[in-house]
């Protein structure tokens, strides 16, 4: 059963790729943090990020591949069932939450940096005055289980 939410779960990722949904607005960020060796080779999805639980989530199961001239970066996470969002946390305006029963598809656009920025300042540590392409973060969730998929031009990164 358990390889079956997971199978569910990247095929719907894999759809949400080739297929479109209507945006969401979030206003706190997601990527692999690559920079800061307090999260070391993490990927994350921050409180607010339409789709994801009211709290920072974290993993390191993580995938990144250069294709096509893009980088394309591909996380998934495991979630208890029920989040509490915490009083007075950034993300308690978002309120509890629970599990979906079936695949969810949210769309944040410019959230998702990519690897080797710093997610606290959304700069290059080696160069603050470059541009940062930060992209949209897709995510499908289903039951415990949470998919992002970003992906960034190669010409875009350094």
């Amino acid at each position: 059963m358990r390889s079956r939410s997971l199978i569910l779960a990247l095929a719907a990722a894999a759809a949400l790729v080739l297929g479109t949904a209507a945006p969401a607005l979030a206003d706190h960020n997601a990527g692999a943090e690559l920079y800061n060796p307090d999260i070391p080779d993490q990927c994350y999805a921050g409180a607010i990020t339409e789709g994801t639980p009211p709290v920072d989530i974290y993993t390191s199961r993580y995938t990144l591949v250069e294709k096509a001239g893009r980088l394309h970066l591909v996380c998934t996470f495991t979630v208890p069932a029920r989040v509490e969002a915490p009083d007075g946390g950034i993300g308690e305006s978002k309120g509890t939450w629970i599990a979906p029963t079936r695949p969810t598809v949210s769309l944040s656009a410019g959230t998702c940096l990519p690897p080797g920025v710093d997610a606290a300042s959304e700069l290059w540590p080696d160069d603050e005055t470059r541009s940062v392409p930060a992209s949209q973060a897709k995510i499908v969730a289903y039951r415990t289980t949470i998919v992002m998929y970003c992906s960034w031009a190669l010409d875009d990164l350094p």
